[in-house]
């Protein structure tokens, strides 16, 4: 599984954020449908052994999301206007709800990442956020998939398969 990040405009080898552009999504490189899920993990970048935060607040990831912004403090991630179609938030991760076929990819799951009104877009380049990505291939039978439960613990799943609230 392969975590698809930014657009062409932001090279890959970097993790600043000039224009506050994060576009997150997760493609199944393997050769089964399988499951996805991704966790968000924001901190601030270390440089000469020291967290770069300049007396700036991050917050943790919060227990439960509503609405597209999740507010970390002076720290703002945008997700998808539809994420909630596609994605289910539980104990910090991103579920996507339907198994994904073998080369395809997730819909989107963020879009951006700000900062909190009166600080600086600057203090965006202080920010790493890494997108921890787990995969877990479909198994038989479809209604229960007994990996999927033994890996990542009891998840509802309805007649299709997918992975509900």
């Amino acid at each position: 599984m392969d975590v698809q990040e930014n657009s062409s405009s932001t090279p890959s080898d970097t993790n600043e954020l000039p224009d506050g552009t994060k576009e997150v999504q997760l493609q199944n490189t393997g050769t089964i449908e399988s499951y996805l899920r991704a966790k968000l993990v924001p901190s601030w970048k270390f440089v000469d052994g020291e967290a770069n935060t300049a007396g700036l607040v991050l917050r943790p990831m919060p227990e439960t999301i509503t609405g597209t912004v999740v507010d970390l403090g002076d720290i703002r991630l945008h997700l998808a206007a539809d994420w909630q179609t596609n994605w289910l938030y539980k104990d910090g991760y991103f579920y996507y709800k339907k198994p994904v076929p073998a080369g395809e990819m997730t819909t989107l799951l963020m879009e951006s990442v700000s900062v909190a009104e009166g600080k600086e877009a600057t203090l965006l380049n202080k920010l790493q956020l890494d997108v921890l990505s787990e995969s877990i291939q479909t198994s038989d039978p479809q209604d229960t998939q007994p990996a999927l439960q033994q890996a990542w613990g009891p998840l509802t799943l309805d007649s299709n398969g997918c992975i509900s609230g």
